[in-house]
């Protein structure tokens, strides 16, 4: 047998190879054809499911969902707004109580219902315009306070040493002529 066995068995090795080649020739273009008809198939799908009525119907679902998220959000943020009103509205109604617990406690009298106990306030009080008028002083007092100090604020640095300075050496000035005319 020998050589020509071994050359015998290297021929069909060869043509199997060949085969081989071929077929797998073969097999990608299948594979190449079968990718292009889905690919195909896929961009008539997503064309017919943007365009179409499924197309229109899952647009509506997703602006449904978005609005109801969107919904959601702003529902979260009156509530957080609502609670943080009503804790405020709490905190003044504790103010009030406390108020008039301290007062009953210094005038020794028992607290009676709230609608009394308010009615007397007012009554003490005066009318409510005169209650505005007053707290309208209180606060236009505090406006000027602070329009003060935002003036003091805007001034420079030196400009307010200097100021700070001149008022401590007139103050001195002051004090050492009480203490001479004292002395006299």
């Amino acid at each position: 047998m020998g050589l020509s066995g071994v050359r015998g068995s290297e021929q069909v090795v060869e043509a199997r190879e060949e085969e081989s080649e071929k077929e797998k020739g073969v097999r990608e273009r299948r594979e190449r054809e079968r990718r292009d008809r889905e690919r195909e198939e896929g961009k008539k799908e997503r064309e017919e499911r943007n365009t179409g009525e499924r197309g229109r119907e899952r647009q509506r679902r997703k602006r449904e969902k978005r609005k109801r998220r969107e919904t959601a959000v702003r529902g979260r943020e009156s509530e957080r707004k609502e609670s943080k009103r009503q804790e405020r509205e709490r905190e003044r109604e504790r103010e009030r109580c406390n108020g008039r617990e301290r007062r009953g406690r210094e005038t020794g009298e028992r607290e009676s219902g709230r609608g009394e106990t308010e009615k007397k306030e007012r009554r003490e009080k005066g009318g409510r315009r005169e209650i505005q008028e007053r707290e309208r002083g209180v606060r236009g007092r505090e406006k000027e306070i602070e329009r003060g100090e935002k003036e003091w604020q805007k001034r420079g640095k030196t400009e307010r040493k200097k100021v700070v300075k001149k008022e401590r050496r007139d103050r001195g000035e002051r004090e050492r002529r009480e203490r001479g005319e004292r002395q006299l």
